[in-house]
């Protein structure tokens, strides 16, 4: 095994903070995106006078090797609940909305995008 990593001058965010799923060990780690549907509302000079921001949702991507012990070489169904912990250490239920396993030569591994939109319940 290898010495533990020490951190030297500024300190920085490393590893993939609370981020789990069992039977997987993440790779990449995780995006997070915030997206949004912004409709802009102008005056009758063009100028901008309002905007309305609707759907809020959060998108994550992933990158995961999967276990032997616990993990699937089968992706989800899109539309099944995926459920996670976060970086933060938050319990995460979400949509799977695409993805896909990559068998290799040294270890398989499963890409996988995620929805989670705070009017639903997923179960």
């Amino acid at each position: 095994m290898s010495d533990a990593q020490v951190q030297v001058g500024t300190t920085l965010k490393v590893g993939f903070g609370s981020f789990a799923l069992t039977g997987y060990v993440p790779e990449d780690g995780m995006s997070l995106k915030k997206p949004r549907a912004v409709e802009i509302i102008t005056d009758v000079n063009g100028a901008r006078m309002s905007k309305i921001i609707t759907e809020p949702r959060d998108e994550f991507d992933m990158t995961l090797i999967i276990l032997d012990t616990g993990g699937s070489i089968v992706p989800p169904a899109v539309g099944s609940t995926f459920a996670f912990t976060d970086p933060s250490g938050n319990s995460v239920s979400g949509m799977f909305e695409d993805g896909d396993v990559q068998h290799a030569r040294s270890y398989t591994k499963l890409n996988a995008s995620v929805v989670n939109e705070p009017d639903i319940t997923y179960s």
